[in-house]
């Protein structure tokens, strides 16, 4: 027989090499199962804060508010920042709108918005020209909650074009599912 050529198997050694690779298999599905069943057991222990747990809870940390700003990319064309004020009956609030590129990000900041009933929210929009609630031309940025002091400091992101939806509404929204303004306007920029 040449030397590159291997030897046929023999029934039994067929058998045995069979039975060998079903028990790796099981064991290191079985080990597999034992490092994923660890792998949540610890994930859990973590996320439920057990008695050996030192992380500090959003209720233990200081009511202190920092401000994560992004510097918009001032490199594309039409990118700009500036500040407006919305105002509604006694309310301020100052919003910082970064446009750039397609969108804009805009930042809520204020401590004099009232908190509003259970259930009900307050709604951003984008509003272009001639918006009348007969004949909507706005845009939904995203929803919020002022806390029990009337602090609101929100962000929102949307590819909303500034040159279509120049201007910025607050309105407060019932809890009816309408996805339609409720035409209850508490902040308007302009």
């Amino acid at each position: 027989m040449p030397p590159h050529a291997a030897a046929a198997p023999s029934a039994g050694s067929t058998q045995d090499e069979l039975a060998g690779h079903r028990r790796r298999r099981t064991l290191r599905s079985a080990g597999l199962g034992l490092a994923a069943a660890a792998g949540l057991a610890l994930a859990f222990a973590l996320g439920t804060g057990t008695a050996t747990d030192t992380t500090t809870t959003v209720a233990q940390q200081p009511r202190t508010i920092t401000e994560e700003r992004t510097v918009p990319d001032t490199s594309l064309p039409g990118s700009q920042e500036k500040t407006v004020t919305l105002r509604g009956a006694g309310v301020r609030a100052q919003a910082q709108v970064n446009v750039t590129g397609p969108g804009r990000v805009v930042s809520v900041k204020s401590t004099s918005v009232a908190e509003v009933p259970k259930g009900t929210y307050y709604e951003l929009w984008f509003v272009g020209p001639g918006d009348t609630p007969g004949s909507p031309n706005r845009i939904p940025a995203g929803t919020w909650h002022p806390d029990k002091r009337g602090i609101t400091d929100v962000r929102f992101l949307i590819a909303a074009d500034p040159m279509i939806f120049p201007e910025i509404e607050v309105t407060k929204e019932p809890p009816d599912g309408n996805p339609a303004s409720s035409g209850d306007v508490a902040l308007r920029s302009n």
